[in-house]
């Protein structure tokens, strides 16, 4: 990938990231916004001038390459989750239509009566906005 031509040779850097690129005094601190900045860098001699162009160049190179790591991280996890998607797609085919072992049965007896009897349907009335709401959606007990 070609690296992008930066307009100004500051390119994407701070004012701190200016002033720690050249060495102590070359520019006063009085410099109060980028057009008293950018002026007095355009004065500098060629050497500080390529010394902020290097701190820009590098600062963007960090960036691309975070970018570059960031879209890799990204694509694993997303291979991941197409190889768990692939092997949680693979159908049994012998166990289709086959009958729940009773242990299941009773599991999913037991999730439904949990779910749907007194304590999970109970309602209170919120302290703070005093809705009335399902016990397991209050937060402050």
């Amino acid at each position: 990938m070609a690296p992008t031509k930066m307009t100004e040779p500051w390119g994407r850097l701070t004012r701190q990231e200016v002033y720690k690129s050249l060495p102590a005094d070359t520019l006063t601190g009085n410099l109060r916004t980028w057009a008293e900045l950018a002026a007095a860098i355009r004065l500098l001699s060629p050497v500080n001038m390529e010394r902020v162009r290097k701190a820009a160049e590098a600062k963007e190179e960090g960036r691309r390459t975070q970018k570059r790591k960031a879209t890799s991280i990204k694509m694993a996890n997303l291979r991941t989750v197409r190889r768990k998607v692939e092997l949680d797609s693979v159908q049994d085919f012998n166990k289709f239509m086959a009958l729940p072992s009773g242990e299941e049965i009773q599991n999913c007896i037991t999730a439904f009566l949990d779910a749907t009897g007194n304590d999970a349907l109970r309602h209170v009335v919120c302290v703070i906005c005093a809705r009335e709401l399902m016990e397991k959606q209050c937060t402050w007990k």
